[in-house]
């Protein structure tokens, strides 16, 4: 166990006086530590260690071995003989130094030096040491590569998110902005629902961006005397009020009950509770009669309850299909109805409330129109647009008196009292700003005071229980309050405020005369509370001025960068969709029509516009005019025996021919010479469109089949597809394709195979239907209108819902760009522009990327004269 590794090893050329100095450094070592410095339990092993094993170092074995003695021994038994003292003089000498506390010439071996010395002795181990250490260098180095690349990806990631942010932030700034100016010129304007719509989008954003501009034209929006604010998802048809006043009700478009609303309860979007029919479809009308609720469906049927026990039995009176007006005689004895033959015109009957006998009956009334008891025996009946009222005796049916009218009638009422009638009336081919109101007594008919009414023709009228106020709506969506006089002469002055976005269709007094109930076609309930003295609004007043633009029905895109709406029933308006600023004005003459219904064929340059007369006189001609938009040439105006349909008038592909739906009528037009042909139906016909080939012509009547006619000869080509839709609404073919999308009472869009009569592909059912449908120019894209306001636009392949947006409430139309990628929108006071958010990228924009709109409102400012 003394002897020196190269001995161990067997190299004895290596064996010299050096050898003898490792054995007695281990000597020396077993001396101070009290062990051999190789042990082991074979020869084997002990050679081993001897040779590849260091010993245990001193300062480990034994406390307080002074350094230097323990680097002397350390150089003597270094495993190389080169490392060793070259003699036994030099070790003693060392030693002797050590002794008399001086410098020694031995070193203490180095990490470096112990390390090499083990590699030389471990050539195996120490490669593959080296070869770990090489691998665990290459994958250091590689993962250090790889997460500084990942960092670097999540960095740029991180930059490009936030430059994203920052972008989507900024853009969020830019239409707050432009929605706050919007909304201030809506506020300017006094278009208080325009300006809530605009600002409500705010109120539920990702990101609140809401400053004080906002808090401001918010309060603008709500004065004090607006007591509750109510929306439906279609046009609020009607409102009735208890006879104690605690409660309200009102009907909303198609739907199938009678909302009841507690107004001693918080205000809530949500009715007490909802009174249903088994057999109720698309109610129409409700009215307090005494102390009973009556409501009218559409299906002929007239209800009645005890406002005292409303959730109890209630009656139901069979009357005439289609009944959209009613009133009960001042003993509820009989009731009254006005019926809707969808062919051609309205029926008055009056039916015995007990026996449900019908009593009286008057067909053929050319419209709509308004009915009413004058005393217990007689009943009164006006038609829109008729310059007549008419007195029935209803035990005997006799005309007791025709009372000839200046103007056409578009309402009439009694007062509470029944001594006194208000008929609101417009001159006949007048413009419809042009309206007055006449009260005449109920027992002679005499003209006894005629009142002014700014703004637009009357729709309702209502009279205070005191019959000391009168309250007008028009459609403009403006309702005007009258003072009256004991002998019912005008008192002071007149009082209005715009509450609607569209039509007033209803009216109704609280009984103490303090509140003031208004329905109106942008699918919102109003109740508003009057003056302390009950005779005028608290709120700003309205001057007519505001309101002289009139609605905005028809639009169409010329190209992109001209399109075109009409305004109110003389002008048809040009303008920039990308700046909204007006380019042009024609003139038309209101005498013949309402101008509802702008068409354009951009290949051939044409534009037609099709007019028709409202209130509805079927046998009134109907007037379609086509231009060549871009030199202004008027190439045809066309007098049809009936009068025009606002649904539908498409161009065929080649531009040739124009269809044109007129009630009971389709007529295709010849655009090259102005000729026409008809085809007449027994049911409405709504909407008409030209197969992609142009030789056939789609048409559907309301009552659901779809007929299908050779375009130059008007003869049927197939067996009619029954659609299975109840009131179709609108139809398109979808370019390129035998597939047609169809909408109508279904809540639900629909594409049918017109080869097979089978359906495609349908969406899901909505809240609210659909009025009307655009197909994009490409075919890709379906567009949708809800009355409730809302634009559906769908991928036509699946019908996948694309996005929703809101725009103006009401029946409204709209026309893609031809590039598929913005939408021209009429509202009921003006056309809107939707772009996609990249507009300067329209070229390139997929479907997909369609996925946000900004809205544009053409601005009427600095219209232009308008021209003859």
């Amino acid at each position: 166990r003394y002897m020196s590794p190269e001995q161990a090893i067997g190299q004895t050329a290596l064996v010299d006086h050096r050898t003898d100095i490792y054995s007695l450094g281990l000597t020396l070592y077993e001396f101070i530590s009290g062990r051999a410095a190789f042990a082991a339990d074979s020869r084997r092993k002990l050679v081993d260690d001897i040779v590849r094993t260091d010993p245990v170092s001193l300062n480990k074995l034994v406390t307080r071995v002074p350094r230097d003695l323990q680097t002397i021994l350390e150089k003597a038994m270094t495993k190389e003989a080169s490392g060793r003292y070259s003699s036994a003089q030099q070790l003693a000498d060392d030693l002797r130094r050590f002794l008399d506390h001086r410098t020694i010439t031995a070193r203490p071996s180095t990490p470096l030096m112990r390390a090499s010395r083990f590699a030389r002795r471990n050539p195996a181990v120490t490669g593959l040491l080296a070869v770990c250490c090489l691998l665990s260098s290459i994958v250091a180095v590689g993962a250090s590569i790889t997460a500084w690349q990942a960092f670097a990806a999540v960095s740029a990631a991180t930059t490009r998110r936030l430059a994203q942010d920052k972008e989507l932030h900024q853009r969020k700034l830019e239409a707050y902005a432009r929605d706050m100016q919007l909304a201030q010129a809506a506020v300017n304007k006094a278009q208080w629902i325009d300006a809530e719509r605009l600002l409500f989008k705010w109120v539920d954003a990702e990101e609140d961006l809401r400053g004080f501009e906002w808090y401001y034209l918010w309060d603008c929006c709500h004065p004090a005397d607006l007591e509750r604010s109510i929306s439906h998802f279609g046009w609020a048809m009607s409102v009735a009020f208890s006879p104690d006043g605690v409660r309200m009700a009102d009907v909303p478009e198609f739907s199938d009950h009678v909302n009841i609303w507690d107004r001693s309860k918080p205000v809530t979007n949500e009715p007490e509770f909802r009174l249903r029919c088994t057999s109720s479809k698309s109610m129409t009308q409700v009215d307090t009669c005494g102390g009973l609720l009556c409501a009218s469906d559409f299906g002929g049927n007239v209800y009645i309850w005890d406002w005292n026990n409303l959730e109890g039995e209630f009656e139901t009176l069979e009357v005439g299909a289609g009944a959209y007006r009613m009133a009960m005689n001042p003993s509820q004895t009989s009731i009254a109805v006005l019926c809707w033959d969808r062919a051609t015109s309205s029926i008055a009957q009056v039916y015995d409330r007990a026996t449900n006998e019908r009593l009286f009956e008057l067909p053929s009334l050319p419209g709509w129109g308004t009915v009413w008891f004058a005393g217990d025996d007689e009943v009164v009946v006006t038609v829109e647009g008729s310059n007549a009222a008419l007195v029935h005796r209803i035990s005997s049916g006799e005309l007791v008196r025709r009372v000839e009218l200046s103007g056409n009638i578009t309402t009439s009422l009694a007062s509470r009292k029944g001594d006194v009638i208000a008929l609101a009336l417009i001159h006949e081919h007048a413009s419809y700003t042009d309206a007055w109101i006449e009260l005449r007594s109920a027992d002679t008919w005499e003209l006894v005071h005629r009142l002014d009414a700014p703004g637009s023709r009357i729709r309702s009228l209502a009279f205070s229980r005191d019959d000391m106020q009168l309250a007008a709506g028009n459609y403009n969506g403006q309702v005007v309050l009258y003072q009256l006089g004991e002998d019912k002469v005008q008192l002071g002055d007149v009082s209005s405020r715009l509450l609607h976005d569209g039509r007033v269709a209803d009216l109704d007094f609280s009984p103490d005369d303090k509140t003031l109930a208004t329905a109106g076609g942008d699918r919102l309930t109003h109740l508003i509370a009057l003056g302390d003295d009950g005779v005028q609004f608290t709120g700003p007043r309205v001057d007519r001025e505001k309101l002289a633009d009139g609605v905005a029905f028809g639009v169409a895109y010329l190209d992109d960068d001209r399109v075109c709406s009409t305004r109110g029933s003389e002008y048809i308006d040009f303008w920039n969709p990308k700046t909204g600023k007006l380019i042009d004005s024609w003139y038309l003459d209101p005498i013949y029509g309402k101008l509802v219904r702008l068409e354009t064929h951009r290949g051939r340059k044409l534009l037609a516009a099709g007019r028709f007369h409202w209130p509805p006189n079927y046998d009134e001609p109907g007037r379609v005019l086509i231009w060549n938009y871009d030199t202004g040439e008027k190439l045809h105006e066309i007098d049809l025996p009936q009068s025009v349909m606002s649904v539908s008038m498409p161009f065929s592909p080649d531009g040739r021919y124009l269809a044109v739906c007129g009630y009971t009528w389709l007529s295709v037009i010849d655009t090259t010479d102005g000729t026409y042909r008809q085809k007449q139906f027994s049911d409405w016909v709504k909407t008409a469109a030209f197969s992609p080939d142009g030789k056939t012509l789609a048409c559907a009547e309301i009552s659901g089949p779809t007929y299908f006619f050779d375009v130059e000869t008007l003869e049927e080509v197939r067996d009619p597809i029954v659609t299975d839709v109840e009131l179709p609404d609108c139809l398109q073919y979808i370019p390129g394709t035998r597939k047609l999308a169809v909408v109508g009472l279904e809540n639900r869009l629909r594409i049918w195979d017109t080869e097979t009569g089978q359906i495609v592909s349908e969406s899901d059912k909505y809240p609210a239907f659909f009025a009307t449908l655009r197909v994009s120019p490409d075919g890709k894209r379906i567009a949708v209108c809800q009355p409730d306001g809302k634009i559906r636009l769908f991928r036509s392949e699946d019908l996948k819902e694309l996005l929703t947006f809101d725009a103006t409430p009401g029946y409204f139309y709209f026309d893609f760009s031809p590039d598929g990628n913005s939408l021209l929108v009429s509202g009921m006071m003006q056309p809107r522009v939707y772009h996609s958010v990249a507009r300067k990228k329209l070229e390139h924009l997929s479907v997909e990327e369609l996925r946000d709109v900004t809205c544009q409102t053409m601005s009427n400012i600095d219209r232009k004269v308008a021209k003859e």
